[in-house]
């Protein structure tokens, strides 16, 4: 199993060894641990394009960590009583894994907004967010037609 500093933060250092080859190989650690840190903090990015969020998702097959991708999909306006079918763009497959999504929804005009991460199987749910292989699909039971201002965040992993 990877070993893992799931708290970490780099040290502060204020001394440095006089002797070269001391110094030499404590600035190497240093890199090391600032560079693995770095890859590991979550990226500030949500982008219309798929970008790494540098996080990472654990594998119970070989105990090794896979990197979680994002992507943001401009939605447009929700749907008023019925469903709504936007193509996100991320090719699906087998190895395809959810670990995240919601939808951030705003109404410019009434200056109200709302976030969305649900599912349901029941038909009487008023407003539901899903996931296809091809289409992120929002259904809705009212008129939400008002919040035009609307983005999808994506986060998956591509391999198992």
């Amino acid at each position: 199993m990877q070993d893992l500093n799931l708290g970490t933060l780099l040290p502060l250092y204020d001394t440095v060894p006089d002797d070269w080859e001391s110094a030499k190989g404590m600035l190497v650690e240093s890199l090391k641990q600032i560079i693995s840190t770095l890859n590991t903090k979550e990226s500030g990015y949500l982008a219309l394009q798929e970008v790494l969020s540098c996080g990472l998702l654990f594998t119970n097959t070989n105990n090794t960590f896979r990197q979680i991708f994002r992507k943001v999909v401009d939605f447009g306006a929700l749907p008023n009583n019925t469903t709504k079918n936007v193509a996100h763009g991320i090719a699906v497959d087998s190895n395809f894994r959810l670990v995240n999504l919601y939808l951030s929804a705003t109404n410019p005009t009434a200056l109200t907004s709302f976030s969305l991460q649900y599912w349901s199987n029941s038909a009487t749910d008023d407003i539901k967010l899903n996931l296809t292989s091809t289409n992120v699909v929002v259904v809705t039971k009212s008129n939400y037609s008002s919040y035009t201002s609307n983005l999808v965040v994506i986060e998956y992993v591509k391999e198992i």
